[in-house]
């Protein structure tokens, strides 16, 4: 494996310094979408989501907490 291509693999121009500008702004459009989908679901569905994800009331204990505080 060459090293010096994977490390210019996050580059826009390879040779020129930094992080491709544009990803920054990729992250941030595909960070909404998430909230969006995630916010769209019930709560119970984002419990059973958690739950599928972590394990049955494991991990996650603020936002375990805040859907509970929701629920009741």
């Amino acid at each position: 494996m060459d090293l010096k291509n994977t490390r210019n693999n996050n580059r826009r121009n390879p040779g020129c310094r930094g992080r491709r500008p544009d990803l920054a702004k990729l992250r941030r459009q595909e960070a909404v979408e998430r909230l969006e989908a995630w916010q769209q679901l019930s709560v119970a569905d984002q419990i059973e989501h958690l739950d599928a994800r972590l394990g049955k009331g494991v991990g996650a204990k603020k936002q375990r907490a805040r859907l509970a505080k929701k629920t009741s």
